[in-house]
């Protein structure tokens, strides 16, 4: 089991998608996600009110995680296509951010996105480790989906958190919650993929920590 953390989501979808299955299992003891990039325009089917879109974005982030316990924060700044318009954070104000969320919950350590895909938004959210570690946070990173399995960064060791079949079932029927952005094929091909691998999910902690 992973120690108490806090997670840090480029967007709404990206902890669930990534860290679902260890989430519903228990494996995780998440006590709060950090959406950072929680304000858009953009869907799956194009552009849309920025509004009504970020307002539906939230509801389906709700109903994913009803009955679910891990605290949510959205600090609503615009996702990557909007900021050739809109301001984008700062590295620091992020982190102080997260830095705070981990006092108030007693988090042992911060998962960030090891950023596989390279997308802006998740490069930028990986690279507030250096911030977080200088605030003398314990730092690891998640495989984020639907990219590639990274690898094992220097330092670190990767733990498979590993889950039922009904866990996976459960994460399915949920990610389809998040239907503004991500389609029933691909959900469907989540989880054979997931299925192949035994249904493991993978964190990165570094080498000596007692997770």
């Amino acid at each position: 089991m992973i120690a108490r953390s806090v997670i840090v989501s480029p967007h709404l979808d990206d902890a669930f998608l990534s860290l679902g299955g260890a989430l519903l299992s228990g494996v995780l003891d998440a006590c709060v996600i950090v959406n950072v990039f929680s304000t858009s325009d953009n869907t799956r089917f194009g552009t849309g009110d920025l509004e009504e879109v970020t307002a539906r974005r939230r509801s389906e982030d709700g109903r994913v995680f009803a009955d679910l316990s891990p605290q949510r924060i959205y600090l609503d700044w615009p996702d990557w296509p909007l900021r050739f318009t809109l301001p984008r954070p700062r590295d620091e104000d992020v982190a102080n951010v997260v830095s705070a969320a981990c006092r108030v919950a007693n988090a042992a350590f911060v998962l960030l996105p090891a950023s596989i895909g390279q997308h802006p938004d998740h490069d930028f959210t990986r690279q507030l480790d250096r911030c977080l570690s200088d605030s003398g946070w314990m730092v690891g990173y998640y495989a984020d989906l639907p990219y590639e399995q990274p690898q094992c960064p220097p330092g670190f060791v990767a733990s498979g958190l590993r889950h039922r079949e009904d866990d996976a079932d459960e994460k399915a029927r949920r990610l389809l919650l998040y239907s503004s952005q991500i389609a029933a094929a691909y959900v469907a091909a989540d989880y054979r993929r997931s299925q192949r691998q035994g249904f493991v999910e993978t964190v990165f902690v570094p080498v000596g920590s007692d997770s």
